[in-house]
């Protein structure tokens, strides 16, 4: 038996057990100091129902249930000692935590451990499978929906899922039941098989999707909604720049290795990248989240509400596509893209937020000149259209065009004497899709 210590700190006034010699200390680590779960914060609105697959020793429970004091949050943990331990650290949120032994699976059968065989082999890797011929189960296997159907909720407002690599089985089958009544999740996929059956379990939900290195978010998860099929023009059909790459797209996923993971792709997509980004905004790719003009992504830039923005200040992102354009003197380009602005809240304060496409021209000697066209500055229930025609100006007295790129641009103005929260500004986020850049 693992000797059980207490924690020098505490939450809300409770001890936080651990045992001496396991993964215990890593796991508090990750999720209550570093708080990796809050990535989902932004997006999660007084949560009712939170549940917990893969609750380990209680660490996720212990930061939703402080994080969260009107959530009623559903434990799941399969292992029995982890078990345990979860049902220590939370004993004090009695009435507010419900406490299922079992492993998340798509039926309610008897499923055998398997600790060990996972990662490092430590504490928090302990699988589970169907028993083999001649194994008895030790453990039952419980559905989402039977949870949700017992909870008394109508819907799951977070799941969160670390199961190491039944999240397989979960999405392969029996998900209908309760998938449709999940607004946000947090799920760690473990290889590229689970990858490829999450999304297509996905394919006909709508949602925003961040990417982080051993987990994805998926926030605001709704039905999807049949993409506006954009008539095709003369001007597409001889268009130079379309969509951004965006066709295609695969982020690649971060591998579990023993002692620690291999981070998948970071890029924002195949042909952007962000140039400056102010601290105040972060950008992420939205994949296919049915709010699109058509095709299956859309770039997505928003605030972050952690950060502050400086006094009289105009923190902003900006984005270039990594194509260049070959332009000349007196051509006339079109730039389009289908833009949908949001912002959570009135202010009081006169702040100005705005969003456009531009084309930079880079000539020799590493000078630029750019080239704006109207901008987006209020919110939008939808998609509108935006951009405008420019047209290629001479080149400056001793200075040769090389070459151009398109921009996006996103900023918001502080007017304040003082720094101020992001958070107070309410969100405000820009989504882009369907950029093209033609010469007409």
């Amino acid at each position: 038996m693992q000797q059980i210590r207490t924690l020098s700190l505490s939450i809300d006034g409770n001890p936080i057990y651990y045992r001496a010699g396991t993964s215990d200390k890593e796991a508090i680590g990750d999720v209550l100091f570093k708080e990796e779960y809050g990535v989902v914060d932004r997006d999660l609105r007084s949560p009712g129902l939170i549940v917990d697959c893969g609750a380990y020793a209680g660490y996720s429970s212990l930061y939703f249930l402080h994080k969260y004091p009107g959530a009623h949050v559903i434990a799941i943990e399969p292992d029995d000692a982890n078990f345990e331990l979860c049902r220590l650290n939370l004993e004090a949120y009695n009435g507010r935590v419900t406490l299922v032994h079992a492993a998340v699976w798509p039926e309610a059968v008897g499923l055998v451990l398997h600790p060990g065989e996972l990662a490092d082999g430590r504490e928090w890797a302990t699988m589970v499978k169907p028993p083999a011929k001649n194994e008895t189960p030790d453990v039952k296997g419980v559905t989402l929906g039977e949870l949700l159907r017992d909870s008394g909720f109508e819907k799951i407002d977070l799941v969160k899922m670390n199961i190491e690599c039944s999240e397989v089985a979960v999405f392969s089958r029996n998900y209908a039941a309760w998938l449709p009544h999940v607004r946000n999740m947090v799920v760690q996929l473990h290889d590229k098989t689970a990858e490829d059956v999450f999304f297509q379990a996905m394919s006909e939900r709508a949602f925003l999707m961040t990417r982080f290195p051993t987990i994805f978010v998926f926030a605001a998860i709704a039905p999807k909604a049949a993409p506006k099929q954009i008539a095709p023009t003369r001007l597409e059909a001889v268009n130079e720049l379309s969509n951004g790459g965006f066709e295609e797209l695969r982020v690649a996923p971060a591998q579990i290795v023993p002692g620690g993971w291999i981070a998948g792709s970071t890029d924002i997509a195949l042909d952007w990248h962000a140039v400056v980004c102010d601290p105040a905004f972060h950008v992420s790719l939205a994949v296919r989240t049915g709010r699109q003009r058509s095709g299956e992504n859309a770039l997505l830039i928003r605030m972050n509400p952690d950060e502050v923005i400086e006094p009289k200040s105009s923190p902003y992102a900006a984005i270039e596509n990594k194509h260049t354009l070959r332009v000349h003197e007196g051509e006339q380009w079109r730039l389009r893209a289908f833009v949908a602005a949001h912002k959570t809240q009135e202010t009081a304060v006169e702040v100005v937020t705005g969003a456009y496409l531009f084309v930079r021209l880079l000539y020799d000697d590493g000078s630029t000149d750019d080239l704006p066209t109207p901008p987006l500055l209020e919110s939008t229930d939808g998609y509108v259209e935006r951009g405008g025609v420019v047209v290629i100006p001479p080149s400056p007295p001793g200075r040769k065009l090389k070459h151009a790129t398109l921009w996006l641009y996103v900023w918001i103005v502080n007017p304040e004497p003082a720094e101020t929260p992001a958070a107070s500004f309410g969100l405000w986020e820009v989504f882009f899709d369907d950029i093209s850049f033609a010469r007409t």
